[in-house]
């Protein structure tokens, strides 16, 4: 599993975070928009799943299959590895 992100603006000069997690047969993506987004190995969309937070600036895989996203306004969304979304959670540093 790689990580890889990305950052840079727009051809209006609005900044953007992309979030790329590279698996053996799939890649997952998260950024500017409230959406994961799963490819396949040939860029093809396999699924998209809206999520709470405007924004996304990091993505977590289990060995289970479970994902969480963080975001914009401290939210924390579950995914499922058949794509259902479980919860969402607000986290507070203590």
């Amino acid at each position: 599993m790689q990580h890889f992100q990305i950052t840079g603006c727009d051809h209006n000069f609005r900044s953007f975070n992309l979030i790329i997690v590279m698996l053996p047969i799939q890649i997952l993506a998260v950024g500017a928009d409230p959406v994961l987004s799963r490819f396949d190995i040939n860029g093809m969309i396999l699924t998209q799943i809206h999520c709470a937070s405007q924004s996304a600036f990091s993505v977590s895989l289990h060995p289970s299959g479970v994902t969480a996203m963080g975001g914009y306004g401290d939210l924390v969304d579950v995914i499922s590895q058949f794509g259902s979304h479980l919860c969402t959670f607000r986290s507070h540093c203590v």
